[in-house]
């Protein structure tokens, strides 16, 4: 999937998944809707499958009550037991 000019907004793991994707000039912002964190990709590539997220020049930020509390996290790997041969694949240019 290609997404130019998205903006995406959302708490806990809000781009995930297996798929491979680049999100290009993309403004994502982490928001407080059920907690005072948030956490933005969760990767779930499997190992035979080349690539996974690619973000480019894009701005990443989070509402103030997620800032104000540090507690805006980049990503997790979603190397989850349904899939034992994930290996999340998270690559962030400019």
């Amino acid at each position: 999937m290609y997404f130019n000019k998205p903006t995406i907004k959302g708490d806990v793991d809000f781009i995930f998944g297996s798929g491979s994707a680049v999100f290009e000039s993309a403004q994502i912002i982490g928001r407080a809707d059920r907690r005072n964190t948030a956490l933005v990709f969760a990767p779930n590539t499997d190992n035979g499958q080349k690539y996974g997220f690619l973000v480019i020049n894009s701005k990443i930020t989070a509402e103030s009550a997620v800032a104000s509390k540090k507690g805006c996290h980049l990503a997790r790997a979603w190397d989850s037991s349904s899939n034992p041969n994930a290996n999340g694949q998270l690559v962030i240019r400019n």
